[in-house]
């Protein structure tokens, strides 16, 4: 499965350099670039864990997964604007 995941993330990665591309430098795109590549290279290289984590921590890393989906931006400019965030969050949730 994080061949799949880390497949998907590298696609979410090139889809930010052509945006920063097409539609210029700003931090917001290199921000989102820099968390889809390094998502990838983590599900790469990532090892098996030991030990599990306590359930108060994954109860924030599910909250805090979670979190995007609370905030809503008024009047998005276009349709590819207000649901480019949706594959970085369904991945970030998976």
């Amino acid at each position: 499965m994080s061949v799949i995941g880390a497949f998907l993330l590298i696609v979410l990665a090139i889809v930010r350099v052509v945006w920063i591309v097409r539609q210029g430098l700003s931090l917001l795109a290199i921000l989102l670039f820099a968390q889809a590549g390094l998502a990838a290279l983590l599900m790469i290289f990532r090892r098996s864990t030991h030990v599990t984590a306590p359930k108060w921590v994954e109860v924030t890393a599910w909250l805090s997964a979670c979190l995007p989906l609370f905030f809503f931006v008024p009047s998005s400019g276009s349709l590819w604007q207000g649901l480019l965030p949706v594959p970085g969050l369904a991945l970030n949730l998976w």
